[in-house]
């Protein structure tokens, strides 16, 4: 008894301290993702943390001088850091259009929407009776788009059913289906959702998770879209309610949104879920918007409470044994083929010959091909390929194993057609014997080209300098035209663009390219950084090249007094000279324009600097003269001679 009577006097006295131990906060708060100010009970835990517990206000905002306005209202209540009992949210997202200020009046419109959650929760996660409304305001009008007090969560999941209609102006759009325990689809599910300026109708048919079938329809016209049947489903379901199954078995876990088994997400089976799939999922992100669990920081749905069911299948030990090294071979491929597709060397001297061309045709095309294979390989790695039955993998995909793969490369301005070829009759052993087989073909395919390349990028890489040179025009032809690229607008740098980088220098770089003299090749390579250094120089000048001009057309301005009408005007001092300048430089800038070269560039930007400096200079000297023998009939060369140029 006295025993007792202690155990029960510290029982009291922890919790005493524990409710001793408890504080408020009030301030400034990041929760989730939102910076806002918050009042809390919280428990402190060492110097720098604490656990959430009791009673919690949030409100968020954006900040009040931007258009787009956004806040955020949370209430409810934490016990040691976990979500309990009833919660409210409330997500407003308005855009303020300003359309005219009139007597100091400003004349908006206000847009947006108003998300309003009323949320429960057990031990953390969704539990109960949940309300979600969808509220749009335009103007003056505002229009409850969804509403539904009949969400029903047990344990993290969606429960029983789901049916929640959504108003889209005239037009209707729904969500309808059940449940089985877990948040498992099953049964007739109805979707009736807009795309591309249509209102679909798609019925689909669940069984335990499973996906039979979905037919869509156009509501309007009521053609039929699109029908998927899974007929594999259907037979595997049918031998397992027969115990007559073989090598898989329904799979304990569940998944998401997307059905699969046997098919990859480019398929006509995958593509044909998209467009609903995404439908539910905007529905579910702006259920879940608060729930970390679900989603990440940026709003993007990680796991949904709607789950569907996947077939998992057995593995034999060899089987098993290349599920474990094909992921790593096959990294092995793509690396190295990317490594010799980056190459700068291999990708500048690709015309050098018929043999090199070819090769980075091969490369590029194998490359592309590895890629394709990306996803499988994926679920190889994560093996998650335990749910998919492999053997409909390649009648659903017979693109990605072709036995011929056909590739154009270009030569001596002539293209050229080729194909590589495939065996495929080790995917009659099986799946995973196949692609083996197929990606060793690929090694093999590589290998006999990466044995030409190599021995072509030696002989032109014998001379140090030369593979110097190689480098540095890739360098500078990233930064030139970058340079000029950044100024799309500027004219005179659209001009050079086109007429020197694209055409001059490209022409260069197509014969350094296709060049294997090595005096020669190296000539051609420093003709190409010459022009670049050019171009580097002329780029600020061709950014200011009308400065020079307005200089002079403000010299040669003058202001007037009219002493019989009292007013102020400019004119146009020495108007002889100021309209042969202006003549001369008009045809400058269209020599500019039409200049090849970085050096005819310069060249006609120096002329006209040289004849506004010509000019500025003449305006207080006496050219009474040179006035005199200036006319419109001048041709250029006798202006120049005639202003000393």
């Amino acid at each position: 008894m006295k025993s007792l009577g202690v155990v029960l006097m510290l029982q009291f006295c922890s919790l005493w301290t524990f409710a001793q131990q408890k504080e408020k906060y009030q301030g400034n708060y990041r929760w989730n993702q939102f910076q806002g100010i918050a009042e809390f009970g919280y428990i402190p835990v060492g110097s720098d943390s604490m656990v959430l517990d009791g009673d919690f206000e949030f409100l968020s905002q954006s900040e009040p001088d931007s258009r787009i306005f956004e806040k955020n209202r949370v209430k409810g209540t934490y016990s040691k850091n976990i979500k309990t009992g009833r919660w409210s949210y409330r997500h407003e997202n308005y855009q303020v259009l300003v359309e005219d200020v009139l007597d100091f009046k400003l004349d908006a419109k206000l847009k947006g929407t108003q998300i309003n959650l009323e949320a429960g929760y057990k031990n953390g996660v969704p539990d109960g009776k949940w309300m979600f409304e969808e509220i749009f305001f335009n103007g003056q009008s505002k229009e409850t788009r969804t509403y539904t007090d009949e969400l029903l969560f047990k344990e993290g999941v969606l429960s029983e059913k789901l049916e929640i209609r959504f108003r889209d102006q005239e037009r209707s759009q729904f969500i309808r289906g059940k449940f089985l325990p877990g948040g498992v689809m099953d049964g007739e599910w109805v979707l009736v959702y807009a795309q591309d300026e249509r209102l679909i109708s798609e019925v689909r048919n669940y069984k335990n998770g499973f996906l039979l079938g979905l037919v869509k329809r156009d509501l309007i016209s009521d053609r039929v879209l699109e029908e998927v049947i899974f007929f594999e489903t259907l037979e595997k379901l049918k031998q397992i309610e027969s115990g007559s199954n073989s090598g898989f078995r329904v799979a304990d876990q569940v998944f998401g949104l997307e059905y699969s088994d046997g098919f990859l997400g480019n398929s006509s089976k995958a593509k044909a879920q998209e467009a609903a799939n995404a439908f539910m999922s905007q529905f579910i992100q702006n259920l879940l918007r608060y729930e970390n669990a679900y989603l990440t920081e940026k709003g993007q749905l990680v796991r949904v409470p709607i789950h569907t069911r996947r077939m998992v299948y057995e593995f034999t030990r060899p089987q098993q044994r290349l599920i474990e090294i094909l992921p790593n071979f096959y990294q092995e491929l793509k690396s190295n083929a990317g490594k010799y597709l980056r190459d700068e060397s291999f990708e500048l001297n690709q015309n050098s010959s018929a043999a090199m061309a070819r090769a980075f045709a091969v490369y590029r095309t194998l490359y592309q091909k590895l890629e394709s294979l990306e996803e499988l390989i994926q679920l190889l790695r994560t093996k998650n390929i335990q749910f998919h039955d492999i053997s409909q993998i390649l009648p659903n995909h017979p693109e990605l194993f072709q036995s011929e793969v056909p590739f154009t490369f270009s030569f001596a301005q002539t293209a050229q057609q080729d194909r590589l070829e495939f065996q495929l009759k080790d995917f009659e052993t099986g799946f995973f014997v196949g692609l083996e087989s197929y990606l060793r073909q690929i090694g093999q395919a590589l290998q006999k080209e990466q044995k030409i390349v190599d021995e072509s990028l030696f002989v032109i890489r014998q001379d140090f300098e030369l593979q110097d040179i190689e480098k540095q025009i890739a360098q500078r032809t990233a930064s030139v035209e970058a340079l000029y690229l950044e100024n799309s607008e500027n004219e005179y740098l659209l001009a050079v663009r086109k007429q020197v980088l694209e055409g001059f220098v490209g022409q260069l770089k197509s014969k350094f390219s296709g060049e294997n003299r090595f005096e020669v090749k190296k000539d051609i390579g420093q003709r190409i950084l010459s022009q670049y250094t050019e171009l580097e120089s002329a780029f600020t000048e061709l950014l200011e090249m009308d400065t020079y001009p307005k200089q002079v057309d403000e010299a040669y301005m003058e202001e007037v007094f009219n002493p019989f009408t009292y007013s102020r005007y400019d004119q146009r001092i020495k108007p002889k000279l100021y309209d042969s300048y202006e003549e001369l430089v008009a045809y400058y800038k269209s020599q500019l324009k039409a200049a090849e070269t970085g050096n005819e560039v310069r060249r006609w930007i120096r002329k006209i600097r040289v004849a506004s400096l010509r000019l500025l200079e003449l305006k207080d000297q006496d050219t009474k003269k040179l006035e005199r023998s200036l006319n419109k009939r001048n041709q250029i060369s006798k202006i120049e001679s005639l202003l000393g140029l």
